[in-house]
Order: structure tokens, then C-alpha cells, then sequence
């Protein structure tokens, strides 16, 4: 889909999309109508139809958002010389901070796709690349080229598994809380310590190096 050219017709494609954001902080997308999604954003039905066929296209430009967001900050980072000689474990820990951020900062719209991900169609594919692997790819290859400091078997194998595991922890602690609220295991935790947490599981299970020295 190309982004409005006209200014006014970029403000409203804006307020249907900040309504959308809202909407979703409370509810589930199905739950969502076109009807509420206009008067949220204060606009007409035929203003939004003018810009999406249907609600199933507002998710995947919505995802589509994300994902590109996400990837283009992944690579400009990855990019820096400054950042790809920094211990691999201060990586991997700015890394994990970031994934929950994007979790965080964008629960509504993550939890809309993979969601509707579980049903055939179109956004089965946008949330396997929100799943971690496009997004991700710039950062996972910056921190191949550090092998010296991975002492697993299989550093390729051990980075996907690791940041797989990384995005499904993200995904039950962060998109569906609720699925953990009522069992036993269930502990009260922090961003923060789930940064903290993460991040050792992550550099435990590569073998990271520890002792402070780049590649």
C-alpha cells in the first residue's frame, strides 16, 4: 500500500491508525469494528475504505509497520562499528532490552497478528517475521561474526534457538500474559529483571565469554 501524498490525507490515515493503537490496548482485534475504529479516530467509514479493503488489510499495514521499523533499526545499529566491537555479551543484553521494547511498545498490534496468524492467510508470513528472523537478521549476523566468544557446538544453530526463545518468552510474558496469570510457576517480574533474566539464559546457553574483552 503507498502512503498518502496529501498532508491532510496523511492526518487522517495517522488518527485511524493511532485509534486502532489505542483500541487495541484493551481489546482483542476480532473485538475491534470498522465503526469503532472511525469514531476513535474521528473520521468516516468512507475515509477508512479509502485507505484499506478491509480490517485484515489495516493488520498487515500495521505489521508491516513494525516489522520495518524494527529491521531498520536492527541494521543501522548493526551497521556501527562502535556497537559490533562492544563485548558480545553488552550485545546480547542491548539486544534482549530492545526485543522487549518492541513487545512492549507495540503489544497491541503483536498480539493482533500472531493472533491472527493462527487462521489461514496473508499474516501467517508477517508474524513469522515478527517472530524475530527479518527483523533480527542484521543483528544475528553481526554477532556470527564474534564465533570466537560462542563456545557452543553450533553457533548458528545456538543463536536462532537462543533469540527463538527469547521472542516466546516474550510473547507469554508480554502479548499473553494470561496464559501464565493463573499457574503455579506464575512469579511477579520486572522489564527489567526480564532483561536481566534473558540475557543470562541467552549468553549461558551460547557459552558466551565472559570476561569483558571484544572480538
Amino acid at each position: 500500500m503507498t502512503p498518502p501524498r496529501q498532508e491532510r490525507s496523511r492526518e487522517t490515515m495517522g488518527r485511524i491508525i493511532g485509534a486502532v493503537r489505542e483500541l487495541l490496548a484493551g481489546r482483542n482485534f476480532d473485538e475491534i469494528s470498522i465503526n469503532d475504529i472511525v469514531k476513535q479516530a474521528r473520521t468516516s467509514v468512507g475515509a477508512f475504505y479509502a485507505r484499506f479493503t478491509d480490517k485484515e488489510s489495516l493488520l498487515e499495514y500495521l505489521g508491516g509497520m513494525v516489522v520495518e521499523e524494527v529491521a531498520l533499526a536492527e541494521t543501522i545499529l548493526a551497521s556501527q562499528r562502535e556497537w559490533r566491537e562492544k563485548p558480545l555479551e553488552k550485545i546480547v543484553e542491548e539486544e534482549v532490552g530492545r526485543l522487549v521494547s518492541v513487545h512492549r511498545n507495540h503489544r497491541g498490534v503483536l498480539r493482533a497478528v500472531v493472533l491472527r496468524s493462527m487462521r489461514p492467510g496473508p499474516s501467517v508470513g508477517l508474524a513469522n517475521a515478527l517472530a524475530a528472523a527479518g527483523p533480527l537478521a542484521a543483528v544475528v549476523e553481526a554477532v556470527k561474526e564474534r564465533r570466537g566468544e560462542i563456545n557452543h557446538s553450533n553457533p548458528e544453530i545456538a543463536l536462532a534457538l537462543g533469540f527463538g526463545m527469547v521472542v516466546s518468552s516474550l510473547r507469554e510474558r508480554i502479548l499473553f500474559p494470561e496464559l501464565i496469570g493463573s499457574s503455579a510457576v506464575d512469579v511477579p517480574i520486572t522489564d527489567a529483571a526480564l532483561v536481566a533474566e534473558l540475557t543470562r539464559s541467552l549468553t549461558d546457553f551460547l557459552g558466551v565469554n565472559t570476561s569483558g574483552a571484544g572480538g
